[in-house]
């Protein structure tokens, strides 16, 4: 009969496993930092894992190596690794980083696991106050990482929580267990099945933390690209296939809530004569103005886009005919009152004019009702520009 799977179980195996996890992820990351300069969190990320791979390689030589290396300095690399991981997330996500948060409790930690004796002479208290401060540090990275997701979504975010808020209760169960049962449990000579269960985790958590980090620059990378691929260069509104993308995305939640939208289609009034008369430069700077004008008076769960040379387009989510004209009454004597300096004696203004269409709740075409919104702006073309028009 083969013996229990326990007996088999080698504790510095694991460990010099977790190890191998912990300085592959390590390597990759630096190499990959190495030629994305503009992600502190690689770089941070790497040289976490390069210096908790350190930690580990001490902690596993235990009883071959000075005690103040594989228990004091092992210890404070640790915490020098997490802390630094911390940081790069801080990075990651614009946060205000503190230095000294990095480095002088990992100082702390070492030294007081080597020189003050109630704390290098008593194994429980060293599990306690390891287990304790890690999950500090995991718990707030763990709440950095809830408030980050409310500002930028980011699905794979929640990989990197799933693995933080894993390690905090597992960082608290070992404290835990360390003060109840005693130094067996927690020992590399402790309770096997405990052990084993340990050692899994660490290697699973460790996996899936740098996963998930790795996959968090990636989302944001195609975040970023998606965008760029959605604006317009001249003026940082959505362009054609963004607006309608997002637009289209609006109209059928609109229409799943029975609730109608509003397109308004707007085109700058005589704006080939600004353009032939005082050139491209104005006429782009014309168009800027334009497009700031309307952002000051947007709400903000509107959408706007350029739809191509002067013509711009608007969606007013849930918004009946009604109210959609007088926005754009507002728009259009907004924009008619603001001028463009041309020199130091003059200065240039133009007008608007708006088509606006309602789309029912029932429909759910953005299309079919970006065409009936530009037919009713052709018809104010006809009848004299600046004007709305409601179809």
């Amino acid at each position: 009969m083969n013996p229990p799977l326990d007996q088999h179980f080698d504790v510095r195996t694991a460990l010099v496993i977790w190890l191998l996890v912990q300085f592959s992820f390590g390597v990759l990351e630096l190499i990959m930092a190495s030629t994305r300069r503009d992600t502190p969190l690689l770089l941070m990320t790497s040289l976490s894992a390069l210096i908790t791979g350190v930690s580990t390689l001490l902690l596993a030589l235990r009883g071959l190596i000075p005690d103040a290396l594989s228990i004091g300095v092992a210890n404070g690399l640790y915490w020098l690794g997490l802390s630094m991981l911390w940081t790069g997330m801080r990075l990651f996500s614009r946060r205000r980083v503190h230095l000294w948060l990095i480095w002088l409790p990992a100082l702390a930690i070492a030294l007081a696991f080597t020189f003050v004796p109630a704390i290098a002479g008593d194994f429980r208290i060293r599990v306690q106050i390891s287990c304790y401060s890690l999950a500090l540090i995991t718990g707030v990275t763990a709440l950095d990482l809830i408030g980050d997701q409310r500002r930028e979504p980011l699905v794979a975010r929640h990989i990197v929580l799933l693995a933080v808020l894993v390690s905090t209760f597992a960082l608290l169960g070992q404290g835990v267990l360390a003060s109840v049962v005693g130094p067996s449990a927690t020992s590399l000579q402790g309770v096997p099945r405990v052990q084993q269960a340990s050692a899994i985790l660490l290697v699973v958590v460790t996996m899936l933390w740098h996963i998930g980090l790795l996959l968090m620059i990636s989302e944001r990378l195609q975040n970023r690209l998606l965008l760029l691929a959605e604006r317009d260069g001249l003026t940082g509104v959505l362009n054609r296939a963004g607006f309608e993308r997002l637009g289209q995305r609006q109209v059928e939640r609109c229409h799943r809530s029975g609730s109608a939208s509003t397109v308004l289609m707007m085109d700058l009034d005589y704006f080939k004569q600004v353009n032939d008369r005082y050139g491209h430069d104005i006429g782009d700077q014309m168009l800027r103005l334009f497009v700031q004008t309307v952002r000051g008076l947007l709400r903000p769960g509107d959408l706007f886009g350029r739809y191509g040379g002067e013509e711009f387009c608007v969606l007013l989510p849930a918004t009946v005919a009604a109210d959609a004209v007088v926005i754009g009454e507002r728009l259009r004597e907004s924009f008619e009152r603001v001028s463009l300096p041309v020199d130091q004696d003059r200065s240039l203004s133009t007008t608007v004019t708006i088509g606006v269409y309602t789309v029912p709740g029932h429909d759910r075409s953005l299309a079919s009702a970006m065409k009936i919104a530009d037919a009713a702006l052709y018809v104010g073309k006809r009848r004299g520009r600046n004007c709305v028009v409601l179809a």
